[in-house]
């Protein structure tokens, strides 16, 4: 057995036990906690002279994300990704390459290679931390494991499917602390999974919708901060330092509140007054202008690895065959979607380079394959009410749409609807939606094999019309989350949720694109997850099986990009640019902007758990005014462009 790492701590104290949750015993007073203890550089927390104001940093966002929940499609967002980051713990903690890379030692005290060897291990033996604790005080256990897999192996809407699918079995034993997962074949990026875990013991023991249970403030964290006051509405969200929080490096500052900031103008006074520090935006043209010339203030650019994607339902009756999607897909100018959605004079529309760009129809008025297409039935292109980038997004698609001829309207249902829904139905013909870049095999295999996953539809459609360019609202159907039992310390999950399912017998005809078999039989059944558009192709599936050393997408076969070009099943529509403006009065991990690292979520989040505020009436300045557009080549982890 091959111990990756191990921190030779005793596994003493409070275990979890049968029954109600139990409370782990503070080792250390919350006040050493809240004073800095454990992080010899945080000696500005344990200094009383610190004034109150100084220990919270304010930073102005465009919005506040309507949901928090990291492991919805729907929600994925800068801010949502950096709350997550922030107060979810992770197995292994994410890199600013976006991969996670090393064993994150506070919630871990080992990982242990059981079966197989390391880079495709077949057994994993996880043993956590006798002091890893929510923040009520409940020990973090196995069955926190299950339930991160148990839904997204079963919920609509959800990301990352394809890595917790080959997730065979989860047993846990010595008190819930030593969780065991079995693969069902040698896995090659398996430190990725059980990122950003939640507290199972509310959330499953309260039977709470996986949907929409973060919409309002989250039950309980397990990383150095937790959320205080969260409200989308107001657009306020507010972060304290978790005094239950039990690793070697706290917070350095106490608090971080974001808070909607209206318009370019009033983000640029803000900062000049020292009522913000920090301000991010996606308004780009004289946004970085105005930002830049406020004193002292430093701003950036940075395109962050997520778009705004156009992604094509085969579900459709009329767009189940690749033909009319090429139709759909050629008529969109997707140049002109970036510039209007921005605002940015100059914005294009992002390159998706793992797809050859395979000619579809020449374009122009509406051919005979969009012959399902009239005034009377014109194309649903659907958006989450709550996202208000993608609704306008798809509007500015129906634009596009109609100006060539084909009749086209705005559908805007919630999350739920879409994915556990109307997908899956065939009652929306596209959808507008954020869509991380694919940075392993596995993105790949969630976002294009065959999803065979048991996940039941809402039921809640029956035919039932969708309110059209307005927000839908809740249908008032749920899907709640599955049941179990949260406080077993010693046991064993089988986690085979295909019994009956018979996804790839549905894929007739794959070989031709022309053909229409490929596509909806095999899914009808199932609510959508990371793979959106419902592509179930027998082509596509063969090649993605065929998974090169260490899952990397260096040598994406041009047979795979070609066939997935064919199908003509999405078209990126804008880029995550991202402009950063840091006060002089914000401290971070260099005195100059261009030189922090980017997280590929959590943009120059990544590392706001680092940062300081100091009163620059009183400390010298030792920032000079910074125009920074960083134009220097882009590396791994970040781009950054004008």
């Amino acid at each position: 057995m091959a111990v990756l790492t191990t921190l030779g701590l005793v596994l003493t104290g409070c275990q979890a036990n049968p029954g109600d949750a139990p409370t782990v015993e503070d080792q250390a007073p919350a006040t050493d906690i809240e004073d800095g203890a454990g992080d010899a550089d945080d000696t500005d927390q344990g200094d009383s002279s610190v004034a109150p104001e100084l220990r919270r940093i304010e930073i102005g966002v465009d919005s506040v994300p309507a949901d928090l929940n990291p492991h919805l499609v729907s929600t994925q967002s800068m801010l949502t990704s950096t709350v997550a980051e922030l107060t979810l713990p992770s197995a292994y903690r994410r890199g600013p390459d976006g991969l996670r890379h090393d064993i994150n030692n506070d919630l871990l005290d080992s990982v242990e290679i059981d079966e197989g060897d390391e880079d495709a291990p077949e057994k994993v033996v996880y043993v956590i931390n006798s002091r890893a604790q929510w923040s009520d005080g409940t020990p973090i256990v196995g069955s926190d494991f299950e339930y991160l897999h148990q839904q997204i192996t079963t919920q609509p809407g959800v990301t990352s499917t394809e890595l917790y699918d080959s997730v065979d079995e989860i047993s846990t034993s010595a008190g819930g602390r030593r969780v065991t997962v079995t693969f069902d074949s040698p896995t090659a990026q398996w430190r990725e999974l059980f990122a950003n875990l939640l507290p199972s013991h509310i959330y499953r023991g309260e039977n709470r919708p996986f949907s929409t249970m973060m919409s309002d403030i989250p039950a309980a964290s397990g990383g150095v901060y937790t959320v205080r006051q969260y409200d989308a509405g107001r657009g306020t969200l507010l972060l304290e330092r978790n005094t239950r929080f039990w690793g070697q490096i706290p917070p350095r500052t106490d608090q971080l509140e974001f808070s909607t900031v209206n318009d370019t103008d009033t983000a640029a006074q803000m900062l000049r007054t020292g009522q913000i520090q920090a301000v991010t935006t996606r308004n780009s043209g004289v946004a970085a202008e105005s930002i830049r010339t406020v004193p002292g203030v430093q701003a950036r650019t940075t395109t962050l690895r997520r778009q705004l994607t156009l992604q094509l339902n085969t579900a459709s009756t009329r767009l189940d065959a690749p033909d009319a999607r090429a139709e759909v897909l050629a008529a969109v100018d997707a140049d002109r979607v970036a510039r209007l959605v921005t605002g940015h004079p100059r914005a294009t529309a992002p390159q998706d380079d793992l797809v050859a760009d395979v000619a579809g129809p020449t374009t122009g008025e509406q051919g005979t394959a969009l012959a399902g297409v009239s005034r009377k039935r014109p194309l649903q292109i659907g958006a989450d009410t709550l996202d208000e980038e993608a609704v306008e997004a798809a509007r500015r698609v129906v634009d596009t749409l109609v100006d060539k001829g084909i009749p086209a309207t705005v559908v805007t249902p919630s999350a739920t609807e879409l994915y556990a829904d109307l997908l899956p139905r065939g009652e929306v013909d596209a959808v507008v939606t954020w869509q991380d870049d694919a940075r392993r095999w596995t993105d790949l295999r969630s976002r294009y094999a065959c999803d065979e996953a048991d996940r039941p539809l809402s039921g809640t459609s029956g035919g039932d019309s969708v309110d059209t360019d307005v927000g839908a609202g809740e249908s008032g159907a749920t899907t709640s989350g599955a049941t179990g039992d949260t406080d077993s310390t010693d046991s064993t999950n089988s986690t085979d949720g295909t019994d009956g399912a018979d996804g790839a017998d549905g894929a007739d005809g794959a070989g031709d694109p022309g053909d229409r078999g490929s596509t909806a039989d095999a899914t009808a059944e199932r609510a959508r997850a990371a793979n959106v558009t419902g592509i179930c192709d027998d082509t596509v599936d063969a090649l993605l099986a065929d998974e090169p050393e260490g899952g990397s997408l260096e040598a994406v076969p041009e047979e795979l990009r070609v066939r997935i070009g064919e199908l003509h099943l999405s078209l990126p529509l804008v880029a995550d640019r991202v402009l950063v403006g840091a006060g002089p009065d914000l401290v971070g991990p260099d005195q100059d902007l261009s030189e922090w690292p980017i997280g590929p979520r959590s943009g120059p989040f990544y590392t706001a758990d680092r940062w300081t505020r100091i009163d620059t009436d009183t400390e010298p300045d030792t920032e000079s005014d910074t125009e920074s557009d960083t134009t220097t080549t882009p590396s791994a982890e970040e781009t950054d462009d004008e």
